[in-house]
């Protein structure tokens, strides 16, 4: 078993988004080579896409009241 109790920083660090489960992706990953966490949604382009987002989540929470 292998185990540290701290994470030093990469010259370069890099995210990596992937569409698979975590589980998965930490059983192939050893701790020396990634930190894998679950990320939540960002709607990046096109802006207007935020609004819509924030008027859908709206819609959604009334429908699950």
């Amino acid at each position: 078993m292998q185990s540290s109790v701290t994470a030093s920083p990469y010259e370069h660090p890099v995210r990596v988004g992937l569409h698979a489960p975590a589980e998965g992706v930490r059983r192939r990953a050893p701790l020396q080579v990634a930190r894998i966490e679950l990320d939540e949604t960002e709607i990046l382009k096109p802006a207007e896409c935020c609004d819509l987002a924030a008027n859908l989540a709206g819609c959604l929470s009334a429908m699950a009241s």
